[in-house]
């Protein structure tokens, strides 16, 4: 997973798996991926909580569970070793947490995605943090940028003291300057970069939207699940403006496509997505926030 031999890697699951083998007294593959099988399980857990939450149906939320656990990417990513079903569960878990209004496990969680991978830096912890923002404010409030409210403040504060976890790895980076491989040597960042290797290119690229069609909406890698989730978002879009878990979920789910599509379509990552790889994966990441809402919208059709 890159997390021993890249020096901008973060040590969530190397530390994990490094864990495991000494207990292990070697190297198992079975026990360094077990984490898989574990996020799975939790991930399928978490969506039934999250939308029994939301709609206090027990067909949506075991449809919802369904739907997660019968999704190819998740059931393969169980056993594969990738650390993206992690991100996964730890993004999903963090948004209930914030509809709960639980905020300081909402914000560990949302770091937790940062501790996994990369992506949570960038995607979702940003994303997460909109998202709060909608959730704690109304819209009148978010218009006229009346957001100075002490009251209002202090919870927000209280939700980003979740973040400061991350700090004492950035803090390592600082002082441990991490050497570049010789191999990436004139493509690799400033060791203080976190996104990616080389994310010092950006360039629009033209033809990185109709591959996202192709590849996303009209590829068999999903299936039907993207259309689903936008199909269901769109017809049900008066009713979740309306409503402000439906605003704070719409406002998580767009921040993380927006993120996603300008990685993708204006990046070095364009790469990835012409060759149909890291693209899958980091879109696998967003299924569980995708199921919630894509439920929560169906119930405004059962609830009108």
């Amino acid at each position: 997973m890159g997390g021993v031999e890249n020096p901008y890697y973060p040590l969530a699951l190397p530390i994990w798996q490094a864990t495991t083998a000494t207990i292990n007294r070697g190297w198992n593959d079975i026990i360094a991926r077990s984490f898989g099988p574990i996020f799975f399980f939790a991930l399928i857990a978490i969506i039934w909580q999250s939308v029994w939450q939301l709609t206090r149906k027990r067909s949506l939320s075991c449809a919802s569970a369904l739907v997660a656990a019968c999704l190819p990417l998740n059931a393969w990513h169980a056993v594969s070793g990738y650390a993206d079903i992690a991100i996964e569960v730890f993004a999903v878990a963090s948004i209930t947490m914030l509809l709960q209004k639980r905020l300081l496990p909402a914000g560990l969680l949302a770091a937790a995605t940062g501790w996994i991978k990369n992506d949570g830096l960038f995607i979702y912890m940003p994303a997460i943090l909109i998202m709060a923002i909608v959730f704690l404010y109304t819209p009148s409030e978010l218009i006229r940028i009346n957001i100075f409210q002490k009251h209002k403040i202090k919870k927000i504060c209280f939700f980003l003291a979740g973040y400061t976890t991350l700090v004492p790895w950035y803090v390592f980076k600082l002082t441990h300057r991490p050497s570049v491989p010789a191999s990436e040597q004139g493509t690799a960042l400033n060791w203080s970069e976190t996104i990616t290797s080389f994310s010092d290119k950006f360039a629009w690229h033209p033809s990185a939207p109709a591959l996202l069609i192709k590849y996303v909406l009209l590829g068999p890698t999903h299936y039907i699940f993207w259309p689903f989730v936008f199909c269901t978002s769109i017809i049900a879009l008066p009713s979740l403006l309306r409503n402000t878990e439906g605003r704070a979920l719409l406002a998580v789910f767009i921040a993380c496509m927006v993120a996603m599509g300008f990685i993708f379509c204006c990046s070095f990552a364009f790469l990835y997505l012409q060759s149909q790889t890291t693209i899958h994966r980091s879109l696998l990441q967003c299924y569980g926030i995708a199921t919630v809402l894509s439920f929560y919208a169906i119930n405004f059709f059962l609830d009108p």
